[in-house]
């Protein structure tokens, strides 16, 4: 493009400023006494001196020279006579300034003193003079102009323009085929109205070719060029604006080339604005006005080329209003074709009420290959209206031509601006952008619909539409929908539609989804398709498709089925659709995520259980979901089963099968949400399930044995069901996989508050089907979780979700497992709410929505059984939806039974290898509320297990309790080499693991051979009712605590361990390990010390040996800063604690003599209190070991 260099401010061109302006003034001049009324005189200049005219009340141009006419003799000869004058060129050869033995051009350079001001009725014809000629060329092949009459402004007073127009009542000027370049100020300048500059060059030499700007700054119903070939000006190269037009109405700009060579290919910019709108406009000003006959080829007509200039194109100011900027090409070349861009934006507009574009087709402005914005409405612009143009593309549409920022950019407060619409021509085409389709910083009630916005930007941070956080630009990428609408920003953030599915029957597309915004509040959901989802998986909205119209209810939810049979679309295809408020403030939101086109081949219209598969839409009461699955299993082709069913009390359709349904044998989706009424969830993990689910599979009559729904097929999808009293399970997963379960409530009444829990599992996945998403939607194969696809899988007389082996892993996430769908009760599966008896499967993920609320369970919250390699990561285990509740799980929350580390001990094929938790900040699990251990890991080789980066015991904020009844974590049957905590080699992740009824972590090795090798670092372990580490009956085999003595010189700890084994120090305000601070090795003797900082006001450590067994918590070392160097060190009196009464315990009954108060004996026998400060918090501290 133009410029290194690209802002809205000045760009200085060599210290030059502006160009042609259209300056009116609003009322009539009388100019010196009357003049006589004559017939038409025509003057001919034919000398390019200087000198006046010798009688001006003769009626004769002529100078003091006889027959000597020149152009300033000509103007006061002209302004001496009432009536329209001509002046006319004939120039000989040889003449001073003129250049060419046949045919010159000629040059006039007024000399000191600026020629007259026309203020008279006049007619200035450069085309005249023998040899120039007007362009003929359609606009498409640059102009063919011959210019022979160069007015140059080089030797003219700094302050005068090349020509002044004030004409007095209504009389005008037409100036034609004259090159004015090189004046001080402007070109052309007019005060007054209804004159008319054609065919020249202004700006450049009589090529075109070759700046030559006028330094400076051309009234109501004035015209700048023309819709004919002969009357395009070429307005370039000038040292400010091309064209300046202030405080004026009816003025016309159509047909230039402005900012380019006179072939309309190659930059020549202006050094500001192509072309400047100012303020106090007093009526309707146009820029442009068609672009001729030929839609999609070159600009002709009133079309201007408005390219290459060194800021904007155009740009409008803050107090301008009703201008028309239409038709023209904006940053591109005459063709359309090639990037000619402005160094700034296309357009910028700061005023009110202006139009961009049009309906007309016609009408639409091409901008595009700009250096900046597209488009751009900054500073307070209002109701404003962008429609029909195309916006980053070339002149087809279809081929990218981007601006290098947004297509379209709102910043500094703009509001009430509508782009496109959904009449017809109204959309615009906004592609290939190097930045957001539209992006919108600040600002509110900004309409964007029925646009086509596809292909911009190239990363998930580049939307369609992007409604960012802050008003510095950028894009930021989605923002998150928050529970009831009512965060503030760009367009109040308004949230965006929840789409659930989009199918099609080739001739209608159904489109459900819901919205969760304002309450009492109608909106217009406008629908989009695309060939491709946007990498962000949201948007964009390359076709229109339609609108329906949808109002939330006193909460702020509503459901919204749409068919839009107008617009069909191909299965396949994505569907996405945004949300705009139906009154004032008329806030649009980004774009929803993308949904899948699939066949609404089947929809389901009865409740009747009897096989009815016929299936027509066209007849009533012929397809129930027996039938529909009969027919589904026909073909192999991925069907739909939507509902359709009429008349269903209260709204639910209960659908009670006689016997057991048939195994779906071929990939189907059965989608409830497409009943009427239906609503998804809209609320995130943080909260419960709003979802309103209008179909019910009741399984009472179904008999012993049955499931509700078998799958085989794989590949299938089951959402929006109610799933409940089934003897067997609620659906049974097996054979192929890949299928995904999403927004169901299996378990539970249709409100989500009852148990009518199915006889074993929710969600049972047998052996051998694997990559199941329960919990999210299969996504170009990727599990991807979303509010709508979130389950309530509880009151199950077995596991909320069962998973055995399988060769691909299962994902479960974003599930509410075990309490009532608000997630503040108990509503709990009798066993488990997760029991996996496979490998590599993952519960919750990396992501806020993939959480899962897991708890109110009768036994485990997570059992994983004989398996390895699973993961558990970001889940809320023991607790309400917000984390700070107690709903424990009546057993443990996680029970790791038998996995091991993949190796083979005897006959026992160990497969193991669980992740509890992550090195990842945020993927830690809140464990907590538990009725017994918050982890437990038992049984025979459960090795290699990993517990890292969890709150156990805590609050979500990881600062206020919430314990587990027992320990926080209990290690226990021959369990080995598990980590929790960094693991010997310091991989791994800390956990916070306080509050807990007993102790934090135990290690008990009452079954021999004794857990040993188990590695408890790096944690932060405090407030625990029982120790920080018990070791048990040889667990890690008793490996003995270090024993801390006062530290050196330099020195923060010391003391005494194992040899060659690692010390890990912590601080604590007792005798566990609150902050951990690092660690040292033994030496050969046992020796260690610690250097780095540490807090006290307790100093503790424990040593780990080179296998991996970690001992318990030292004794506590007091420590007090006695220096005042924020360090516990060496200049510090440290103390270390005894047992004054010889209980065996250092507990509340000692004095805590440290031999600093001579007068005390153990206990404090003065009574003076005079007990060291370091060890003010240890005396109250339950007793512990010693």
């Amino acid at each position: 493009m133009n410029a290194v260099f690209r802002f809205r401010g000045c760009i200085m061109k060599n210290a030059r400023f502006l160009i042609l302006a259209i300056a009116s003034a609003l009322f009539a001049l009388a100019v010196g006494p009357m003049v006589p009324t004559h017939a038409a005189t025509t003057f001919v200049v034919n000398s390019t001196i200087n000198d006046n005219d010798a009688n001006t009340a003769d009626g004769i141009c002529q100078t003091t020279v006889a027959g000597q006419c020149t152009l300033r003799a000509a103007i006061q000869q002209a302004n001496t006579l009432a009536g329209s004058d001509t002046i006319n060129f004939n120039i000989p050869a040889g003449s001073p300034g003129c250049v060419g033995a046949t045919n010159p051009v000629c040059t006039i350079l007024p000399q000191g003193v600026a020629l007259p001001t026309i203020s008279e009725a006049l007619t200035i014809n450069g085309y005249t003079q023998p040899g120039a000629s007007q362009n003929t060329n359609p606009i498409e092949s640059g102009s063919n102009a011959v210019l022979k009459i160069e007015l140059n402004g080089m030797a003219a007073p700094a302050s005068s323009p090349g020509l002044e127009i004030n004409l007095t009542g209504q009389q005008s000027a037409v100036i034609r085929g004259l090159a004015i370049n090189t004046f001080g100020t402007a070109g052309i300048y007019s005060e007054t109205d209804n004159n008319v500059v054609a065919g020249n060059y202004i700006g450049t030499d009589v090529s075109g070719s070759t700046d030559k700007g006028n330094r400076q700054e051309g009234s109501d119903n004035n015209t700048v060029g023309g819709t004919t070939a002969a009357a395009r000006n070429v307005i370039s190269g000038n040292d400010a604006d091309g064209v300046y037009v202030c405080c004026s109405a009816g003025n016309a700009i159509q047909g230039n080339y402005i900012g380019t060579s006179s072939s309309g290919t190659a930059d020549l910019g202006n050094s500001f604005y192509g072309v400047f709108l100012d303020s106090f406009a007093t009526g309707a000003n146009t820029v442009g006005g068609t672009m001729g006959v030929t839609l999609g080829g070159p600009c002709t007509g009133a079309c201007n080329v408005i390219s290459g200039n060194d800021q904007s194109g155009v740009r409008i100011t803050p107090g301008a209003s009703g201008y028309v900027v239409a038709g023209n090409y904006i940053g591109t070349d005459v063709n359309g074709t090639a990037d000619v861009g402005n160094t700034n934006d296309g357009v910028f507009v700061q005023g009110s009420n202006n139009t961009l574009g049009g309906t007309a087709s016609g009408a639409r402005n091409l901008i595009s290959g700009n250096d900046l914005d597209g488009v751009s409405l900054a500073n307070g612009a209002s109701a404003n209206t962008v429609q029909g143009n195309y916006i980053g593309t070339n002149v087809t549409g279809t081929v990218g031509l981007g601006n290098s920022g947004p297509g379209i950019d709102l910043s500094v407060s703009p509001n009430n601006n509508s782009i496109g619409g959904v009449s017809a021509g109204e959309g615009n085409t906004i592609a290939f952008n190097s930045g957001d389709g539209v992006s919108i910083s600040s600002g509110t009630g900004n309409a964007i619909r029925g646009n086509s916005i596809r292909s911009n930007g190239s990363t998930s941070f580049t939307l369609g539409i992007d409604l960012l956080l802050n008003a510095f630009g950028g894009g930021n990428g989605v923002t998150l929908n928050d529970a009831g609408d009512g965060d503030s920003g760009s367009n109040n953030l308004q949230n965006f539609p929840v789409l659930t599915s989009a199918q099609t029957t080739g001739a209608t597309t159904l489109v459900a989804g819901s919205l969760n915004s304002t309450a009492s509040t109608s909106f217009n959901i406008d629908f989009y398709t695309n060939s491709a989802c946007d990498a962000s998986g949201y948007g964009e909205g390359a076709t229109y498709i339609g609108t329906t119209t949808a109002s939330t209810d006193g909460t702020g939810n509503v459901s919204f089925s749409a068919n839009v049979g107008a617009a069909p679309t191909q299965v396949g295809q994505f569907v996405t659709a945004t949300a705009t408020r139906a009154a004032l403030p008329l806030d649009t939101s980004e774009f929803s995520t993308c949904v899948t086109v699939s066949d609404l081949g089947i929809v389901v219209d009865t409740t009747s259980d009897a096989v009815l598969s016929s299936c027509n839409t066209a007849v009533a009461a012929d397809c129930s979901l027996r039938g529909a699955i009969t027919k589904a299993n026909l073909d192999a082709a991925a069907d739909v089963i939507g509902f359709g069913i009429p008349g269903c009390p209260a709204g639910v359709c209960t659908i009670t099968p006689a016997s057991a349904l048939p195994t779906i044998t071929q990939p189907v989706t059965i989608d409830g949400t497409t009943q009427a009424g239906a609503l998804a969830n809209t609320n995130s993990t943080s909260a419960g399930l709003n979802a309103a689910l209008k179909i019910e599979l009741n399984g009472t009559s179904a008999g012993a044995g049955v499931n509700g729904l078998t799958i085989t097929a794989g590949n299938s999808t089951v959402r929006g069901l109610v799933i409940n009293r089934f003897a067997n399970h609620g659906t049974l997963l097996s054979t192929a996989g890949n299928n995904s379960v999403a927004g169901n409530y299996v378990g539970t009444s249709v409100a989500g508050d009852a148990d009518l829990g199915n006889g074993v599992d929710g969600v049972h996945v047998l052996s051998g089907s694997g990559g199941n998403c329960i919990g999210g939607l299969i996504v170009t194969s990727v599990c991807t979780a979303s509010p709508a696809a979130r389950n309530l899988l509880s009151g199950n007389n077995n596991d909320g979700v069962k998973i055995e082996s399988a060769p691909t892993p299962n994902l479960v996430k974003g599930n509410i497992m075990g309490l009532n769908a608000a997630g503040n009760a108990d509503l709990g599966n009798t066993s488990s709410g997760v029991a996996i008896l496979g490998s590599v499967n993952t519960i919750g993920g990396t992501a806020a929505a993939d959480r899962n609320i897991i708890s109110g369970n009768d036994l485990y919250g997570i059992y994983i059984n004989a398996a390895g390699n699973n993961g558990v990561f970001g889940n809320y285990i023991g607790t309400d939806v917000t984390g700070n509740l107690d709903l424990g799980n009546t057993a443990r929350g996680i029970i790791t039974d038998g996995s091991t580390s993949g190796e083979t001990i005897g006959s026992a094929v160990e497969t193991g290898g669980n992740f509890i938790g992550s090195t990842t900040p945020g993927l830690g699990n809140l464990i907590s509320g538990n009725t017994s251990n918050g982890v437990r890991i038992t049984g025979f080789a459960a090795d290699d297990n990993h517990v890292w980066g969890n709150m156990i015991g805590t609050a979500a904020n990881s600062a206020l309790p919430l314990k587990n009844t027992a320990n926080g974590v209990l290690i226990d049957f021959q369990s080995d080499l598990n980590d929790i905590g960094l693991a010997p080699d310091g991989t791994g992740a800390g956990n916070i693991i306080a509050f807990n009824g007993a102790n934090a972590v135990v290690v008990d090795g009452a079954s021999a051979p004794p857990a040993v090798n188990n590695s408890i670092r790096g944690n932060s372990i405090h407030t625990n009712a029982g120790l920080g580490i018990d070791l048990l009956n040889g667990g890690n085999g008793l490996l003995a605590a270090p024993v801390l003595s006062s530290p050196g010189t330099g020195q923060t700890a010391a003391g005494s361990a194992c040899a060659g084994c690692r010390v890990d120090v912590y601080s604590d305000n007792a005798e566990e390990g609150r902050a951990y601070h690092g660690s040292v090795v033994a030496d050969g003797a046992g020796a260690w010390a610690f250097t780095g900082a540490v807090v006290g006001p307790n100093v503790t450590a424990t040593a780990t040996n080179p296998t991996g067994s970690t001992s318990e918590f030292s004794t506590p070392l007091a420590c007090a800063d006695g220096d005042a160097d924020l360090m516990c060190d060496s200049g510090d009196p440290c103390p270390a604690v005894v047992d004054c009464d010889g209980d065996g315990w250092k507990d509340g009954s000692e004095a805590n003599y440290v031999g600093t108060d001579p007068l005390d004996n153990c206990p404090d026998n003065t009574s003076d209190n005079a007990w060291p400060a370091a060890v003010a918090f240890f005396w109250i501290k339950r007793r512990s070991k010693p």
